[in-house]
């Protein structure tokens, strides 16, 4: 675990999921998008996307739950 979080910016803990925007009201999901913008909070880049996957891939290992997390959550 810890070599990978070694090899892995995880820059993506800083950003958010854009998969999950349409989880949002349409009625308030501009203006969560406007504020996420204001705070600098970026969307996942294909880079995030790919350390995702690596720690998600690492964490099913050790915990159902991570299996859970289907693969329409990645790029």
């Amino acid at each position: 675990a810890i070599k990978l979080a070694e090899e892995l910016s995880l820059d993506f803990y800083e950003k958010y999921n854009p998969n999950y925007l349409t989880c949002l009201p349409k009625d308030i999901r501009n203006e969560i998008i406007n504020k996420l913008t204001m705070a600098e909070i970026l969307p996942y880049n294909e880079t995030d996307w790919k350390e995702f996957i690596a720690i998600r891939d690492y964490l099913t290992k050790y915990n159902t739950v991570m299996k859970n997390l289907s693969d329409d959550f990645s790029i």
